[in-house]
């Protein structure tokens, strides 16, 4: 089964129901089932919380820092550090 992330990949998420952000970045450590059609995820984020989420609250947006947007795939290079 073929899925757009893979465990080890770092994923941002969406800001919640309430619009709070959730700091990231968080690590796929293994892939779900789909359930109605959605790929699901089990990620850990910086505090080593484990969650379970939705392809739909993953943010698009790439970028490298924390925080909204901060998706890096497992394969690319760490960004240079400031």
């Amino acid at each position: 089964m073929e899925t757009e992330y893979q465990i080890g990949d770092f994923v941002d998420l969406q800001r919640n129901f309430a619009g709070a952000l959730r700091p990231g970045p968080f690590e796929i450590i293994q892939l779900l089932p789909n359930c109605n059609g959605e790929q699901h995820y089990r990620v850990r984020g910086p505090d080593d919380a484990h969650h379970v989420i939705g392809r739909c609250e993953i943010e698009e947006a790439p970028s490298y820092g924390f925080g909204e947007g901060t998706l890096r795939r497992a394969d690319e290079p760490a960004p240079p550090q400031k």
